[in-house]
Parts: C-alpha cells; sequence; structure tokens
C-alpha cells in the first residue's frame, strides 16, 4: 500500500501512517526534536543520501512537520520542528519502549525519559482522561545512549 493509500481509510492509525510512514520520516523527526536542524548535520546524523534527505524534508514541510527558514546572517537553511511534529513524540518514545521491551540492549536502556523537575524517570502510560491535562504539562527530558 503506497502512503497516499494510507489516508484514503477512515481508520486514524491509517491516516497517521500516511503522513508519518514515510522512509526516515520519524528518524529526521527524532532529530528536529533534538536540535539537529542543518541539513549537513541531518545527513551526518541519519546517513542517507543528500537526495533522498531533501525529498523527505519537502514531504514533511507539505505535510506541516516542519518549517524551513533562513536565520538572519546566515547563508543556509535550518528546519525547526513545528507543534505537529513535537506531538509525534510520544509515538516516538512509545516505539523506543516497545523495542527496550523486545530488543533490548544488554548493556542497559538506551532512551531513558526523565522529569526535568524531579528527575525521576518517566514511562508512557494511559491516564484516565480528565488526568491528561495535567500530565501533559510535566516537561521532560529525552536521553539517548545510543550515538
Amino acid at each position: 500500500m503506497t502512503l497516499q493509500n494510507y489516508t484514503l481509510h477512515r481508520c486514524p492509525i491509517s491516516q497517521s501512517l500516511g503522513i508519518l510512514g514515510g522512509q526516515w520520516t520519524l528518524l529526521i523527526a527524532r532529530d528536529l526534536m533534538n536540535g539537529i536542524n542543518k541539513f549537513d548535520k541531518l545527513q551526518d546524523s541519519l546517513k542517507i543520501s543528500r537526495n533522498l534527505l531533501t525529498v523527505r524534508l519537502r514531504q514533511m514541510e507539505k505535510d506541516g512537520l516542519t518549517k524551513k527558514v533562513v536565520p538572519d546572517g546566515l547563508k543556509r537553511a535550518i528546519y525547526l520542528p513545528t507543534k505537529k511534529c513535537a506531538d509525534v513524540t510520544n509515538i516516538l518514545l512509545a516505539l523506543s519502549e516497545w523495542s527496550e521491551k523486545w530488543m533490548p540492549d544488554p548493556e542497559a536502556p538506551r532512551v531513558k525519559v526523565s522529569d526535568c523537575e524531579k528527575g525521576v524517570y518517566l514511562k508512557l502510560a494511559l491516564v484516565p482522561e480528565n488526568e491528561a491535562k495535567a500530565a501533559a504539562k510535566t516537561r521532560f527530558k529525552v536521553t539517548y545512549s545510543f550515538d
């Protein structure tokens, strides 16, 4: 099934895959949200061709996941994650937790999420709807140990 065909289904998972299921999209989003915002740095991080990265960034901009801007005084553009892109964080964390469960690193977890204020480690969880807003306000930090 092509990405365009995913959006034809009424299923929200299928519709999400129409935007997020493209090759490299989630990894580009991960890097953007971790401050890697220059084309060359993204390419170095992901080890993908310039052509493929160009195509993916253009599609992500079209889909509203990133914004290309040229800051004053710079010749080259940077790519900034939009709010729509930042909302992908829970998806990335869910994928990380799934991977840690089913394909763990024998040394230690590769991704840890901690509360910025309390310093305790966090896990994704389903919470009652009336508590979700308060939980969503928690500031957190993601630490990667696979780089």
